[in-house]
């Protein structure tokens, strides 16, 4: 029997969601048993094995069916794996592989062969699976994964490089235009693109003259390939974040900044005060890998806080404005990117003038300034952003939007913990055969990111890289010129001395070239212990990024309610639980195929589909003029006398640039204040924050949502009394019971990939009327 392409995509959603519940609408609808939507998952994209040439020809023809020429985004991370070595059929090389071991999978050609290697000790097990994606950098268009390779945790930076140089090679030499390779900020990544910036035979030398006499900002663009591909280097603007935090944290240094200090005491007050705008779990036993917590942190909301209730605490104030700006010049929706590359050069400056300070102020780096990572990591951060803007305006002709948030490792974190939804402790091999579902899942997200809960605490990763409320594609892609960086960067110099004027400290040769100032007292008069070097890390163990942290988060209340059905139907449970259980799944399905039918696609229509909006966005591009810019409108940072700043200014900067999840996301009780509130220039933030009116759009949505919270919640009482509680990352009998449970006696279901018998016909009956009900009221709260 042939289905429509609209069939299979509504089948594939509810099967995705719960098989149970597929199989009972079966029995009243004609839809595809769940061996041929199985079936058709594995044909979907037969992933390759390891790097050859079947990798490139798979990504050539997707981008090939969206009609798509234009650049793409690289990013690589990697993760833990659970150690194990699986033979695996491959059909490229129409052979049996050895899964799991580090480097290419070996070839499996004789029993006796694999255990002598075996037993010398030359196969390892690896320990982590590291993963490349390709993004498009266009609004709604799903991640792509398109490698992945076992290795260990000893592996050199020269190591992972050869496996990023063939990957290069093989994109470039087909034309793929790659723009930018991006990493977490661990000493080894950043080693790596360091190896492949020196492996360019040719640069494009940008240079911005430095306002302070220095020698000039120099970005050193790598033409990388044959083609001279321009590439820009680019590091996670979330783990910068989190860095800048645990800096922040650190008991192993007190940031000092002038006459004022930024350390962990004073932001801790911003979860116990009454108005504060931090949660307590920010603060105390906190996840350093939290993300929303480091958002609240660097959010307008604190400055207005610290203006409000602590004014003086001036360092931290600037501390938080400085690096909040510089991460939204990343995360920010609706900036122009001029103002980016102030905010950028802004934190460049700050930095630098920082370490002036303190070199004259003989204090030692390794206590009062930040940890070299940290410091690496801005560096990259700023010149990454600089490099884009000059590719995509002179490289590219300006004829594509610039979406930085989208060009990170954010992608690579989201594939990792849509991995461990489908199964929590993976092998290698198990890697491979999900991949057509996490491809589902990936697309799912698209629909779903906007709902993403900025109020979670410790949550771990919160990934909002599709959120696109308040977008404004027209802005993002109004280039500067050099007149108009010039002028950014005189901005960005002067606010940047006009901030370290509000700190205390004299502004004249900060900075700059001139060295004729009385130099200031140094720390040694008052003690006479000896100062540490300057190079000196006392605490990078603990600041550094852990590369091998597993990635969690707390998803939206649609996937809690998917997460939620899968954990009671794997429970015992009486019959009368067992109907309740269906009844809310059948529930959840309506709502999931409700969303899911705007946004889902299949194989089928996916290439259509993504080539119309692309060709869409194009269209509105080519008839948009950009403005012209006049460098004169440029308004200094701060018009008033020097160390006079009004901080209230600070405060609207900073709510003016957060992003939509960090206005959101802080604590509000007892803290609600409107007065100050800066709204970004578009109707979609705008409209988010008013009351729905009746019968309109927002009002539909706003009953939707609460429709899937109270279904939430109805799932989360029914297993409080089925839960058998399962804590943390199982391995050996647990991870086999997952894999191995049959389903529950007389449902329908599928126990290694066989279907089982449907139930009876009363039950069915029974089940199927309850279904059917339950959707027509969920329709009739959607639908207006």
């Amino acid at each position: 029997m042939r289905y429509t392409p609209t069939t299979i995509e509504w089948s594939q959603i509810v099967h995705v969601l719960s098989k149970q519940a597929f199989q009972a609408i079966r029995c009243v609808l004609p839809l595809p048993t769940s061996r041929t939507l199985e079936q058709r998952r594995r044909r979907e994209i037969l992933f390759p094995i390891g790097i050859t040439e079947r990798t490139f020809v798979v990504l050539k023809g997707r981008l090939d069916d969206l009609k798509y020429g234009g650049p793409v985004g690289l990013a690589c991370d990697d993760t833990k794996l659970l150690p194990s070595l699986r033979p695996h059929y491959d059909s490229e090389r129409e052979c049996y592989v050895l899964l799991g071991c580090v480097g290419e999978p070996m070839v499996l050609a004789d029993p006796e062969e694999l255990s002598r290697v075996i037993r010398q000790g030359k196969v390892e097990k690896a320990k982590k699976i590291r993963v490349w994606t390709i993004k498009i950098p266009l609004p709604r268009v799903p991640t792509i994964v398109l490698a992945a390779m076992a290795i260990s945790d000893e592996q050199s930076a020269e190591q992972l490089f050869q496996y990023l140089q063939r990957l290069l090679n093989g994109l470039l030499s087909r034309g793929i235009k790659v723009i930018s390779y991006a990493a977490d900020g661990t000493s080894v990544e950043r080693s790596v693109q360091r190896l492949l910036t020196a492996s360019a035979t040719q640069y494009n030398d940008y240079t911005i003259p430095h306002p302070g006499g220095r020698p000039p900002i120099n970005l050193h663009i790598p033409l990388v390939g044959i083609n001279r591909q321009p590439m820009a280097m680019i590091q996670d603007s979330n783990h910068g974040r989190k860095t800048y935090r645990n800096n922040a944290f650190s008991g192993a240094r007190v940031l000092t900044l002038g006459n004022y200090t930024a350390m962990y005491s004073q932001f801790r007050l911003g979860a116990f005060d009454a108005d504060g705008p931090l949660y307590r779990r920010d603060v105390e036993k906190l996840d350093r890998q939290d993300d929303n917590a480091a958002t609240r942190l660097f959010s307008g909301h604190t400055l207005h806080w610290l203006n409000t209730s602590h004014p003086d605490l001036v360092g931290a104030t600037v501390y938080l404005f400085v690096f909040g700006e510089l991460i939204d010049a990343y995360q920010n929706r609706f900036l122009p990117l001029v103002d980016r590359v102030e905010m950028a050069l802004r934190a460049y400056f700050f930095m630098e003038m920082w370490e002036d300070f303190l070199s004259r102020a003989a204090y030692a780096k390794s206590k009062h300034f930040l940890s070299p990572e940290a410091r690496d990591i801005t560096r990259f951060l700023v010149i990454g952003l600089l490099q884009l803007v000059i590719i995509y305006r002179d490289h590219l002709g300006g004829e594509y939007p610039l979406l930085p948030w989208l060009l990170t490792t954010e992608a690579c974190e989201h594939v990792f913990g849509a991995c461990r939804q489908i199964v929590k402790d993976f092998t290698m091999q198990d890697f491979h055969y999900m991949v057509p579902k996490l491809h589902i899942r990936l697309r799912e997200h698209l629909f779903l990111s906007e709902l993403s809960d900025g109020k979670e605490r410790a949550s771990g990763y919160n990934h909002t890289y599709t959120d696109t409320r308040g977008l404004d594609i027209v802005a993002l892609a109004t280039y500067p010129s050099d007149t108009d960086i010039r002028s950014a960067t005189d901005v960005a110099f002067s606010g940047a001395q006009n901030l370290w004027a509000a700190l205390g400290v004299e502004v004249n040769g900060l900075g700059s070239a001139h060295t004729g100032l009385a130099r200031m007292p140094s720390i040694r008069t008052w003690y006479d212990e000896p100062q540490d070097s300057d190079d000196e890390d006392m605490e990078s163990a603990h600041e550094e990024e852990d590369e091998d942290e597993l990635d969690s988060e707390e998803e939206p209340d649609m996937l809690q309610i998917e997460h939620a059905i899968a954990k009671a139907e794997a429970q015992s449970m009486d019959t009368r639980t067992e109907d309740k259980v269906n009844s809310l799944t059948y529930a959840a399905a309506a709502l999931c195929v409700q969303r899911s039918m705007t946004m889902y696609v299949n194989p089928i229509t996916l290439a259509s589909r993504n080539a119309q909006a692309i060709s869409d966005m194009a269209k509105e591009l080519a008839d948009t003029l950009p403005s012209v810019r006049d460098p004169d409108e440029r308004r200094p940072f701060w018009e008033g006398d020097m160390g006079d700043i009004d901080f209230d200014r600070l405060v609207a900067i900073r709510r003016a640039h957060h992003t939509v999840q960090a206005e959101k996301g802080v604590r509000t009780r007892g803290h609600v204040d409107s007065e100050h509130t800066i709204v970004p220039p578009v109707d979609v933030a705008s409209a988010s924050s008013a009351a729905p009116e009746t019968g309109s759009k927002a009002a539909i949505e706003h009953a939707r949502q609460a429709q899937e919270r109270r279904l939430l919640v109805k799932i989360k009482d029914v297993l409080k009394d089925v839960d058998e509680p399962v804590r943390g990352i199982t391995t050996g009998t647990g991870r086999d019971m997952r894999w191995r449970q049959p389903a529950a006696g007389g449902r329908d279901g599928e126990v290694d990939g066989t279907e089982v018998e449907a139930p009876a016909a009363g039950t069915a009956a029974n089940a199927v009327e309850v279904a059917a009900r339950t959707a027509n009221q969920v329709r009739g709260i959607l639908l207006p």
